[in-house]
Protein backbone atom coordinates (compact mmCIF):
# COMPACT_ATOMS: atom_id res chain seq x y z
CA UNK A 1 0.00 0.00 0.00
CA UNK A 2 1.06 3.62 -0.57
CA UNK A 3 3.12 5.72 1.79
CA UNK A 4 1.09 7.37 4.55
CA UNK A 5 2.11 10.82 3.27
CA UNK A 6 0.51 10.28 -0.14
CA UNK A 7 -2.25 12.70 -1.10
CA UNK A 8 -5.51 11.85 -2.94
CA UNK A 9 -4.19 12.99 -6.33
CA UNK A 10 -1.07 10.85 -6.04
CA UNK A 11 -3.15 7.83 -4.98
CA UNK A 12 -5.50 8.46 -7.91
CA UNK A 13 -2.64 8.37 -10.42
CA UNK A 14 -1.19 5.29 -8.77
CA UNK A 15 -4.58 3.62 -9.13
CA UNK A 16 -4.57 4.44 -12.83
CA UNK A 17 -1.22 2.71 -13.21
CA UNK A 18 -2.37 -0.71 -12.00
CA UNK A 19 -4.31 -3.29 -14.10
CA UNK A 20 -8.12 -3.06 -14.03
CA UNK A 21 -8.32 -6.47 -12.35
CA UNK A 22 -6.36 -5.15 -9.36
CA UNK A 23 -8.14 -1.80 -8.94
CA UNK A 24 -10.97 -3.17 -6.80
CA UNK A 25 -8.58 -4.91 -4.38
CA UNK A 26 -6.43 -1.77 -4.16
CA UNK A 27 -9.44 0.38 -3.27
CA UNK A 28 -10.69 -2.13 -0.72
CA UNK A 29 -7.34 -2.12 1.06
CA UNK A 30 -7.25 1.68 0.92
CA UNK A 31 -10.73 1.88 2.49
CA UNK A 32 -9.67 -0.44 5.32
CA UNK A 33 -6.26 1.09 6.02
CA UNK A 34 -6.87 4.79 5.30
CA UNK A 35 -10.64 5.49 5.24
CA UNK A 36 -10.20 9.29 5.23
CA UNK A 37 -7.92 9.18 2.19
CA UNK A 38 -10.29 6.72 0.51
CA UNK A 39 -13.15 9.24 0.82
CA UNK A 40 -10.98 11.93 -0.79
CA UNK A 41 -10.06 9.70 -3.74
CA UNK A 42 -13.65 8.61 -4.53
CA UNK A 43 -14.73 11.93 -6.16
CA UNK A 44 -11.74 11.75 -8.53
CA UNK A 45 -12.59 8.18 -9.53
CA UNK A 46 -16.22 9.04 -10.20
CA UNK A 47 -15.21 11.66 -12.77
CA UNK A 48 -13.75 9.22 -15.28
CA UNK A 49 -14.49 5.73 -16.52
CA UNK A 50 -11.83 3.01 -16.66
CA UNK A 51 -11.55 3.33 -20.44
CA UNK A 52 -11.02 7.09 -20.17
CA UNK A 53 -8.36 6.63 -17.50
CA UNK A 54 -6.38 4.39 -19.83
CA UNK A 55 -6.73 6.95 -22.60
CA UNK A 56 -5.60 9.80 -20.36
CA UNK A 57 -2.49 7.91 -19.39
CA UNK A 58 -1.49 7.92 -23.02
CA UNK A 59 -1.03 4.21 -23.56
CA UNK A 60 -3.78 4.47 -26.16
CA UNK A 61 -3.07 8.02 -27.30
CA UNK A 62 -4.72 7.45 -30.66
CA UNK A 63 -7.76 5.67 -29.22
CA UNK A 64 -11.02 7.40 -30.07
CA UNK A 65 -12.55 9.56 -27.36
CA UNK A 66 -15.51 7.91 -25.66
CA UNK A 67 -17.40 11.19 -25.51
CA UNK A 68 -20.73 11.29 -27.32
CA UNK A 69 -20.25 14.99 -28.03
CA UNK A 70 -21.04 15.76 -31.67
CA UNK A 71 -20.74 19.43 -32.63
CA UNK A 72 -20.98 19.14 -36.41
CA UNK A 73 -22.91 22.10 -37.87
CA UNK A 74 -23.01 23.87 -34.50
CA UNK A 75 -22.51 27.51 -33.59
CA UNK A 76 -20.11 27.84 -30.65
CA UNK A 77 -19.68 31.44 -29.54
CA UNK A 78 -18.52 33.27 -32.69
CA UNK A 79 -17.33 30.12 -34.46
CA UNK A 80 -19.21 27.88 -36.85
CA UNK A 81 -18.19 24.25 -36.36
CA UNK A 82 -18.40 22.40 -39.68
CA UNK A 83 -16.97 18.86 -39.39
CA UNK A 84 -14.72 16.65 -37.31
CA UNK A 85 -11.02 16.54 -38.17
CA UNK A 86 -9.87 13.94 -35.66
CA UNK A 87 -10.01 12.71 -32.08
CA UNK A 88 -7.69 11.28 -29.48
CA UNK A 89 -7.17 10.80 -25.78
CA UNK A 90 -7.52 14.50 -24.90
CA UNK A 91 -10.51 15.45 -27.02
CA UNK A 92 -11.97 16.12 -30.45
CA UNK A 93 -10.79 18.57 -33.13
CA UNK A 94 -13.25 20.20 -35.55
CA UNK A 95 -12.86 22.36 -38.62
CA UNK A 96 -14.35 25.80 -38.05
CA UNK A 97 -14.67 29.34 -39.37
CA UNK A 98 -15.71 32.72 -38.02
CA UNK A 99 -19.52 32.77 -37.97
CA UNK A 100 -19.72 36.54 -38.44
CA UNK A 101 -17.52 36.31 -41.56
CA UNK A 102 -15.49 39.33 -40.35
CA UNK A 103 -12.33 37.39 -41.04
CA UNK A 104 -11.92 34.66 -43.61
CA UNK A 105 -9.93 32.12 -41.62
CA UNK A 106 -9.63 28.37 -41.76
CA UNK A 107 -9.63 27.36 -38.11
CA UNK A 108 -9.43 24.22 -36.01
CA UNK A 109 -11.22 24.05 -32.66
CA UNK A 110 -10.10 21.50 -30.11
CA UNK A 111 -12.64 20.51 -27.44
CA UNK A 112 -10.94 19.06 -24.36
CA UNK A 113 -12.73 16.13 -22.73
CA UNK A 114 -15.00 17.32 -19.88
CA UNK A 115 -13.35 14.73 -17.61
CA UNK A 116 -10.04 16.57 -18.00
CA UNK A 117 -11.69 19.88 -17.12
CA UNK A 118 -13.19 18.31 -14.01
CA UNK A 119 -9.90 16.83 -12.81
CA UNK A 120 -7.51 19.64 -13.73
CA UNK A 121 -9.95 22.54 -13.52
CA UNK A 122 -10.99 24.92 -16.29
CA UNK A 123 -8.76 27.68 -14.92
CA UNK A 124 -5.64 25.49 -15.10
CA UNK A 125 -6.40 24.49 -18.69
CA UNK A 126 -6.96 28.14 -19.65
CA UNK A 127 -3.64 29.11 -18.11
CA UNK A 128 -1.88 26.50 -20.22
CA UNK A 129 -3.78 27.57 -23.35
CA UNK A 130 -2.83 31.22 -22.74
CA UNK A 131 0.83 30.20 -22.66
CA UNK A 132 0.36 28.64 -26.09
CA UNK A 133 -1.20 31.85 -27.38
CA UNK A 134 2.10 33.61 -26.62
CA UNK A 135 3.99 31.37 -29.03
CA UNK A 136 4.74 33.01 -32.35
CA UNK A 137 6.80 30.81 -34.64
CA UNK A 138 6.20 29.88 -38.30
CA UNK A 139 6.55 26.17 -37.45
CA UNK A 140 4.02 26.19 -34.58
CA UNK A 141 0.27 26.18 -35.22
CA UNK A 142 -1.00 29.49 -33.84
CA UNK A 143 -3.52 29.58 -30.97
CA UNK A 144 -6.06 32.43 -31.32
CA UNK A 145 -8.82 32.03 -28.76
CA UNK A 146 -10.51 29.78 -26.21
CA UNK A 147 -13.69 29.29 -24.21
CA UNK A 148 -16.02 26.77 -22.57
CA UNK A 149 -18.91 24.98 -24.25
CA UNK A 150 -21.02 22.27 -22.59
CA UNK A 151 -18.38 21.72 -19.88
CA UNK A 152 -15.62 21.33 -22.47
CA UNK A 153 -12.77 23.80 -22.59
CA UNK A 154 -12.09 24.61 -26.23
CA UNK A 155 -9.09 26.12 -27.98
CA UNK A 156 -9.27 27.89 -31.35
CA UNK A 157 -6.20 27.32 -33.51
CA UNK A 158 -4.81 27.78 -36.97
CA UNK A 159 -5.95 24.93 -39.23
CA UNK A 160 -2.99 23.26 -40.89
CA UNK A 161 -3.30 21.33 -44.12
CA UNK A 162 -0.66 18.70 -44.66
CA UNK A 163 0.64 15.21 -43.98
CA UNK A 164 1.98 13.80 -40.75
CA UNK A 165 5.75 13.54 -40.61
CA UNK A 166 5.65 9.75 -41.03
CA UNK A 167 3.46 9.90 -44.14
CA UNK A 168 5.53 12.70 -45.61
CA UNK A 169 8.72 10.65 -45.30
CA UNK A 170 7.03 7.53 -46.68
CA UNK A 171 5.67 9.34 -49.72
CA UNK A 172 8.86 11.15 -50.70
CA UNK A 173 12.47 10.35 -51.35
CA UNK A 174 14.19 13.02 -49.27
CA UNK A 175 17.94 13.58 -49.32
CA UNK A 176 19.96 13.64 -46.11
CA UNK A 177 20.24 17.41 -46.40
CA UNK A 178 16.47 17.80 -46.75
CA UNK A 179 15.86 15.60 -43.72
CA UNK A 180 18.41 17.52 -41.65
CA UNK A 181 16.84 20.85 -42.60
CA UNK A 182 13.39 19.52 -41.73
CA UNK A 183 14.56 18.40 -38.30
CA UNK A 184 16.41 21.68 -37.78
CA UNK A 185 13.11 23.57 -38.27
CA UNK A 186 11.35 21.27 -35.81
CA UNK A 187 14.10 21.98 -33.27
CA UNK A 188 13.78 25.70 -33.90
CA UNK A 189 10.06 25.57 -33.08
CA UNK A 190 10.57 23.67 -29.82
CA UNK A 191 13.47 25.97 -28.94
CA UNK A 192 11.11 28.96 -29.30
CA UNK A 193 8.52 27.27 -27.08
CA UNK A 194 11.13 26.59 -24.39
CA UNK A 195 12.19 30.24 -24.47
CA UNK A 196 8.56 31.05 -23.58
CA UNK A 197 8.60 28.46 -20.76
CA UNK A 198 6.32 26.08 -22.66
CA UNK A 199 7.00 22.37 -23.00
CA UNK A 200 5.41 20.33 -25.74
CA UNK A 201 5.31 17.12 -23.65
CA UNK A 202 3.76 15.00 -26.41
CA UNK A 203 6.08 15.40 -29.38
CA UNK A 204 5.60 12.59 -31.90
CA UNK A 205 5.22 12.23 -35.71
CA UNK A 206 1.42 12.54 -35.51
CA UNK A 207 1.80 15.99 -33.94
CA UNK A 208 4.14 17.22 -36.67
CA UNK A 209 2.38 18.09 -39.92
CA UNK A 210 4.30 18.96 -43.07
CA UNK A 211 2.49 21.62 -45.09
CA UNK A 212 2.29 21.73 -48.91
CA UNK A 213 5.49 23.82 -48.96
CA UNK A 214 7.47 21.18 -47.08
CA UNK A 215 7.61 23.12 -43.80
CA UNK A 216 6.77 21.48 -40.47
CA UNK A 217 3.97 22.65 -38.19
CA UNK A 218 3.98 21.54 -34.55
CA UNK A 219 0.53 20.78 -33.13
CA UNK A 220 -1.11 19.55 -29.93
CA UNK A 221 1.01 20.83 -27.09
CA UNK A 222 0.09 18.79 -24.04
CA UNK A 223 -2.01 21.03 -21.79
CA UNK A 224 -1.97 18.56 -18.90
CA UNK A 225 1.74 19.01 -18.17
CA UNK A 226 3.40 21.54 -15.89
CA UNK A 227 6.48 23.48 -16.89
CA UNK A 228 7.50 24.39 -13.33
CA UNK A 229 9.68 22.36 -11.00
CA UNK A 230 8.14 20.83 -7.87
CA UNK A 231 8.54 22.79 -4.66
CA UNK A 232 10.66 21.24 -1.88
CA UNK A 233 7.54 20.09 0.01
CA UNK A 234 5.77 18.77 -3.05
CA UNK A 235 5.80 15.20 -4.28
CA UNK A 236 7.61 14.77 -7.60
CA UNK A 237 4.49 13.36 -9.23
CA UNK A 238 1.77 15.33 -7.48
CA UNK A 239 -0.82 17.30 -9.43
CA UNK A 240 0.11 15.84 -12.79
CA UNK A 241 -2.13 13.98 -15.18
CA UNK A 242 -0.20 12.36 -17.97
CA UNK A 243 -1.35 12.18 -21.58
CA UNK A 244 1.36 11.14 -23.98
CA UNK A 245 2.52 8.65 -26.58
CA UNK A 246 4.65 6.09 -24.77
CA UNK A 247 6.85 5.37 -27.82
CA UNK A 248 8.17 8.95 -27.83
CA UNK A 249 7.84 9.90 -24.16
CA UNK A 250 10.90 10.22 -21.95
CA UNK A 251 11.46 7.73 -19.10
CA UNK A 252 10.73 10.45 -16.54
CA UNK A 253 7.43 11.25 -18.23
CA UNK A 254 6.40 7.60 -18.22
CA UNK A 255 7.32 7.52 -14.52
CA UNK A 256 4.99 10.48 -13.89
CA UNK A 257 7.65 12.93 -12.76
CA UNK A 258 7.70 16.68 -13.34
CA UNK A 259 9.12 17.45 -16.75
CA UNK A 260 11.95 19.68 -17.92
CA UNK A 261 13.21 20.67 -21.36
CA UNK A 262 15.21 17.43 -21.40
CA UNK A 263 11.96 15.49 -21.79
CA UNK A 264 11.22 17.28 -25.07
CA UNK A 265 14.86 16.73 -26.10
CA UNK A 266 14.36 12.99 -25.58
CA UNK A 267 11.27 13.08 -27.84
CA UNK A 268 13.19 15.08 -30.44
CA UNK A 269 15.88 12.39 -30.41
CA UNK A 270 13.21 9.76 -31.08
CA UNK A 271 11.84 11.88 -33.94
CA UNK A 272 15.35 12.25 -35.39
CA UNK A 273 15.74 8.45 -35.23
CA UNK A 274 12.50 8.11 -37.21
CA UNK A 275 13.60 10.66 -39.82
CA UNK A 276 16.91 8.79 -40.29
CA UNK A 277 15.73 5.22 -39.88
CA UNK A 278 18.76 2.87 -39.96
CA UNK A 279 21.13 5.70 -40.80
CA UNK A 280 24.77 4.88 -41.54
CA UNK A 281 25.84 8.43 -40.58
CA UNK A 282 27.76 8.09 -37.31
CA UNK A 283 27.26 11.74 -36.40
CA UNK A 284 23.48 11.41 -36.61
CA UNK A 285 23.50 8.18 -34.62
CA UNK A 286 25.61 9.78 -31.88
CA UNK A 287 23.23 12.75 -31.71
CA UNK A 288 20.25 10.39 -31.35
CA UNK A 289 22.10 8.43 -28.67
CA UNK A 290 22.86 11.56 -26.62
CA UNK A 291 19.38 13.08 -26.99
CA UNK A 292 17.66 9.85 -25.92
CA UNK A 293 19.92 8.97 -23.00
CA UNK A 294 17.91 7.47 -20.14
CA UNK A 295 19.49 9.97 -17.75
CA UNK A 296 18.14 13.50 -18.44
CA UNK A 297 21.42 15.06 -17.26
CA UNK A 298 23.34 13.19 -19.96
CA UNK A 299 21.18 14.59 -22.76
CA UNK A 300 21.76 17.91 -24.51
CA UNK A 301 21.43 20.78 -22.05
CA UNK A 302 19.07 22.60 -24.44
CA UNK A 303 17.35 22.22 -27.79
CA UNK A 304 19.67 24.96 -29.03
CA UNK A 305 22.68 22.69 -28.47
CA UNK A 306 20.95 19.85 -30.30
CA UNK A 307 20.00 22.11 -33.21
CA UNK A 308 23.55 23.46 -33.44
CA UNK A 309 24.93 19.94 -33.90
CA UNK A 310 22.48 19.45 -36.78
CA UNK A 311 23.70 22.73 -38.29
CA UNK A 312 27.29 21.50 -37.95
CA UNK A 313 26.48 18.42 -40.01
CA UNK A 314 24.86 20.60 -42.66
CA UNK A 315 27.92 22.86 -42.72
CA UNK A 316 30.31 19.90 -42.73
CA UNK A 317 31.78 20.87 -39.37
CA UNK A 318 32.64 18.65 -36.38
CA UNK A 319 29.69 17.97 -34.09
CA UNK A 320 30.18 18.81 -30.41
CA UNK A 321 30.36 15.13 -29.46
CA UNK A 322 33.45 14.51 -31.62
CA UNK A 323 35.19 17.86 -31.88
CA UNK A 324 38.17 16.61 -29.83
CA UNK A 325 38.96 13.91 -32.41
CA UNK A 326 41.79 15.36 -34.60
CA UNK A 327 41.45 13.05 -37.61
CA UNK A 328 37.67 13.48 -37.66
CA UNK A 329 37.99 17.28 -37.47
CA UNK A 330 40.56 17.20 -40.27
CA UNK A 331 38.24 15.13 -42.46
CA UNK A 332 35.50 17.72 -41.98
CA UNK A 333 37.91 20.52 -42.87
CA UNK A 334 38.95 18.72 -46.06
CA UNK A 335 35.32 18.29 -47.07
CA UNK A 336 34.69 21.99 -46.55
CA UNK A 337 37.87 23.02 -48.32
CA UNK A 338 38.95 20.25 -50.64
CA UNK A 339 42.62 20.29 -51.69
CA UNK A 340 43.01 21.44 -55.27
CA UNK A 341 45.03 19.07 -57.43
Amino acid sequence: MQNRSSGPTEVFYRLMDIPDAEKSLYLKRLEQEQPSLYQQVLPLISEVSSEQLTSLLGFHAQQATESELNLTDTLVDKYYISHELGRGGMGIVYAASRADRTFEQDLAVKFIQPSLSHILGEHALFQEAQLLAHLNHPCIAKVFDGGVYQESVYIVMERVEGETLSLYLQNRSCSEKQRLNLFKEICSAIEHAHQKQVLHADLKPENILIDPFGSPKILDFNLTQKVKQPTPNQSSDASILTAYSKAYASPEQVAGHFLTQQSDIYSLGKVLALIFDSSSNLDINLIVEKATNHDPYRRYASVSELRQDIVRILECRPISLREKQPLYSLSKLLKRRPVQS
